[in-house]
């Protein structure tokens, strides 16, 4: 092995370690990525669904109310609370079960002796807590190899069609089911009897008694093999999973035709949005290696002896080879995205293909989208010719579509910038394959650990963004981190366009959190989810929930453009209650945050990385008053955790014990080691507290986002922000009240092969005028090619999901040839439009040639031919001439739009299209 292997394996080696801490450390901490599905190198460990492991955050409220610095009214002392439960270690997960949630379940890293975490239940709903290790080890069979180590615990799985069913992921090489919340538990054994650490549960959709679950072989846990081939993976399947659970191995099922998993998904799952799509129960897509000697190791990379395969019977007849080469693949929004590198040796229709010689050609992957669950592919077309090298998937807010933000590698060629990456966002339109260009730059962690694009949850249409700014974009010509140089951006158009956050006009904590200096192009540039995922260096990231629609918090910074995004220079927390249209400082520093009563409480406290705290924070009021709760015993707070539907008035605090040396009301003594420090957990229950009123229907009133967002105004139900009162478990939003929108140009985006022109007038932005990008740098595209979509003539398509109304004869308006959705309007051309007189006076020429030539002829007749050719050209003249008067009129005269026989001209897209308000 050379140095070069040696060094990326000791990376490799790194990098997973570093991982595999945050995932029983933190990582499951509340998710800002919970929208984001990742795929680019197949590493190890199968992918997760974080649209299913949002982690719940949440506050807590104070001793008096205080409306920013001054006394507020209905000030209320709140009792001092003392801890709910000390656990032997800190939490990292919470799992809530029951109709009324009263099932609760904390998760630990564990003590240092025991491989995994412990898991501590409550069945009063975070009233009281009882470490379920003793059960656990008593379940264990007698013959059980070091039975206190094989009670760690990974993870807690609800049976999503019975919560009763539970079970709970060993860390060893048991596992344990519980019918009944867990009361008792039974231990079975692990598929093959492996370490079961890094498994994942994957529950069919409809038949929630079958489970799939990737599972590494043995030879990884041995350090000599662990980055050898003889490391892979197998994908066992359980047809029983919370009854006795016994698992069969589909590689060994698979009887020699399968060599090892990288990745997999139940069919189903392309159907869950289409119901008139049928796909047989058991099928199952993968992704695998067909034989033993192509098996690389758990860190191959994008492969060419990888492929996308289909199994009808669960792999007992053999599979069908659906796209060779194909890697890693998502199932999103009813359509199946496929990575392929580009060193495959086939072509899409499984041809053989002329290899390029250039290496950097080699060295990509492609995007595959089939829109029939996998029965046909095509190449998604991204209009640049930049390599890819991975992606990550956000499906839009109606379920229907897709962005693929796409890692570009630059080939050396970085400029100004310190990396040789760059991150595009592209928005997909009415086609799943065709993609146009939303936000370059969009900002990752180096490391992948978070991307900074995020959607805004309750809100359609709404997306914000963290841009990368480097030396000599924007002006800038300053050199400092790399973190510097970001610039946070909203979009209220699904994409479409992007503006700067301004800065508040107003501070209520101005020493701390106005660091504008006075400079006027000063913006309020938020963290996301790069700055959630770095342990001791991290910011709380920008959350929004689908329950509290219009709520947005973040740990963020004002300043001036370039001046830095650093911990612990300008660093507050920052409240939006209208959609991100206006912000509020609610607190110095950096605070950890949730909301409950569907959006109607608003809970923080200090975050860890500010040091021990021994209060927490809340507000009833959309955070004009935050009332103060005292706690007995101070800690570093790591979270705030809520039901995943945020409809209750109970939060749980969680964190770690901190030092006397740090906070008076610490618990841990100066000398005590840092290994043993405890977990502390806080049941927060503001009912019981303050003793609200439930709310009556005058506590409610409509909410308007402040813009037509994708050509509908919406009318969503909230409480008044004055009214101090509790909607409760039982509430239930209505359904939005929409009314459509009339279309503007703020409901179009420019279509495939055309970008949008920048300008800094702020009249000449709302145009949304479009250039066309040269052939040359435009990939080659056979969706356009083969007409299977129109690119209009005006470089524009409607924005997708976009629901304004339009007229027939505005098509031409703001398309000029086609609908906006890649079909051709009948009548029209791509060709430039000529006036209507050309072709008129051509017509007119030929008849007119015609008649001199037929006037020569009856000149010189005899007299009985002339008689008889008057007879019958008499009434065709008189046919000829009112068709004639006809066409002048509808061919030469100027129209607009068409008279019901399907024929129309447009005139060009006005110049000066109002703004909508």
């Amino acid at each position: 092995m050379s140095r070069s292997d040696k060094c990326r394996q000791r990376l490799a080696t790194a990098l997973f370690c570093y991982c595999l801490w945050n995932v029983v450390s933190g990582v499951s901490q509340r998710d800002p990525n919970a929208s984001v599905l990742k795929f680019a190198d197949p590493l190890d460990g199968h992918k997760r669904d974080q649209r299913k492991l949002r982690s719940e955050t949440s506050y807590t409220k104070g001793a008096k109310r205080r409306l920013h610095s001054q006394e507020c009214s209905e000030a209320v002392e709140l009792s001092e609370i003392a801890p709910t439960v000390e656990t032997e270690s800190k939490v990292y997960d919470t799992r809530w079960v029951g109709v009324e949630d009263q099932y609760l379940y904390l998760i630990t890293i564990g003590p240092p002796d025991i491989y995994g975490g412990r898991v501590w239940r409550s069945f009063d709903a975070g009233d009281t807590f009882t470490d379920m290790t003793p059960a656990l080890i008593a379940a264990l069979p007698d013959d059980a190899y070091e039975k206190t180590n094989e009670a760690g615990v990974a993870d807690v799985f609800v049976n999503p069609k019975d919560p009763k069913d539970i079970i709970i992921q060993g860390a060893g090489r048991y596992h344990w089911v519980s019918n009944d919340y867990g009361k008792s538990v039974r231990a079975v054994e692990t598929p093959g009897k492996t370490i079961a650490l890094s498994h994942r549960l994957n529950v069919h959709p409809t038949f929630s008694d079958w489970a799939l679950t990737l599972v590494r072989r043995d030879e990884c846990e041995d350090d000599e093999l662990a980055y050898s081939h003889m490391c892979a993976k197998d994908l066992f399947l359980t047809q029983d999973a919370w009854g006795e659970m016994k698992w069969t191995n589909l590689t060994e099922q698979s009887n020699g035709r399968i060599a090892a998993f990288i990745d997999y998904e139940w069919g189903v799952a392309a159907t869950e949005n289409d119901s008139d799509t049928a796909v047989p129960m058991k099928v199952i897509f993968a992704t695998v290696y067909e034989r033993p000697e192509h098996l690389k190791g758990p860190y191959a990379g994008w492969d060419k002896d990888v492929h996308f395969v289909r199994s009808d019977d669960f792999f007992q007849t053999g599979h069908i080879k659906v796209k060779e080469c194909g890697n890693q693949f998502e199932i999103l929004a009813g359509n199946v995205f496929l990575g392929v590198p580009n060193s495959c040796p086939v072509d899409l229709d499984g041809k053989k293909r002329k290899l390029p010689e250039n290496a950097d050609a080699l060295s990509g992957v492609s995007l595959y989208v089939s829109q029939d669950i996998g029965a046909s592919f095509q190449e998604a077309c991204v209009p640049t010719v930049m390599n890819q090298d991975g992606y990550s998937l956000v499906v839009t807010h109606d379920d229907d579509g897709a962005f693929v933000i796409i890692d570009h590698k630059l080939g050396g060629k970085k400029g100004r910038r310190k990396r040789d990456t760059v991150t595009n966002v592209y928005a997909s339109g009415e086609h799943a394959a065709l993609y146009t260009l939303s936000l370059s730059d969009s900002y990752e962690d180096p490391y992948g650990y978070g991307l900074d694009f995020a959607r805004v949850e309750g809100i359609s249409g709404v997306y914000i963004a963290n841009q990368e700014i480097w030396p000599g974009k924007e002006g800038l010509v300053i050199d400092k981190m790399e973190s510097s140089f970001l610039s946070t951006k909203i979009s209220y158009d699904g994409g479409a366009s992007w503006q700067k956050i301004p800065a508040p006009t107003s501070f209520n904590h101005k020493e701390e959190c106005d660091k504008c200096n006075g400079v006027k192009d000063c913006f309020l540039n938020l963290h996301m989810a790069s700055s959630w995922h770095w342990d001791f260096l991290s910011n709380p990231a920008l959350y929004t929930h689908s329950n509290a629609p219009g709520v947005m918090m973040a740990s963020g910074i004002v300043s001036p453009v370039g001046s830095g995004m650093h911990p612990n220079e300008g660093t507050c927390t920052w409240l939006s209650t209208d959609g991100g249209v206006s912000w509020q400082d609610v607190g110095a520093g950096a605070q950890i945050y949730e909301y409950g009563d569907h959006g109607g409480i608003l809970i923080m406290a200090k975050y860890t990385s500010e040091g021990p705290t021994s209060e927490v924070r809340f507000s009833v009021d959309d955070g004009k008053c935050w009332e103060r709760i005292p706690l007995k015993t101070a800690l570093k707070v790591d979270n705030i955790r809520i039901e995943p539907d945020g409809q209750r008035p109970r939060f749980i605090l969680h964190g770690t014990a901190c030092s006397k040396a740090d906070h008076s009301k610490c618990s841990m003594s100066d000398g005590e080691s840092n290994q043993d420090v405890k977990g502390i957990v806080y049941t927060i229950d503001i009912q019981n507290m303050l003793n609200l009123r439930a709310c009556d229907r005058g506590d409610y009133e409509d909410w308007q986002p402040p813009k037509c967002v994708l050509g509908s105004e919406r009318q969503i139900e909230k409480r008044k922000a004055e009214s101090r009162c509790l909607s409760g478990g039982a509430y239930v939003r209505p359904s939005p009240r929409i009314t459509p929108c009339s279309c503007t140009d703020l409901d179009v985006e420019c279509d495939y092969g055309w970008v949008r022109k920048e300008s800094n007038d702020d009249h000449e932005k709302l145009k949304r005028k479009c250039m066309k990008i040269p052939e040359d740098d435009l990939p080659e595209c056979k969706v356009v090619d083969d007409g299977e979509y129109e690119v209009s003539e005006l470089g524009k398509r409607f924005v997708h999901g976009d629901n304004c109304t339009v007229q027939f004869h505005e098509f031409g308006e703001f398309f000029g040839d086609t609908d906006g959705k890649g079909g051709r309007i009948r009548g029209s051309h791509h060709k430039k439009a000529r006036s209507g007189a050309f072709p008129f006076m051509v017509w007119t020429l030929v008849i007119g040639a015609v008649c001199c030539v037929g006037a020569v002829m009856y000149r010189f007749a005899p007299p009985h031919v002339k008689d008889r050719v008057e007879e019958v050209t008499t009434p065709v003249a008189e046919v000829f001439n009112s068709a004639f008067s006809w066409a002048k009129d509808k061919v030469v005269s100027p129209r607009i739009g068409g008279d019901g026989g399907g024929v129309a001209m447009y005139q060009p897209l006005s110049d000066a299209i109002s703004a909508r308000p």
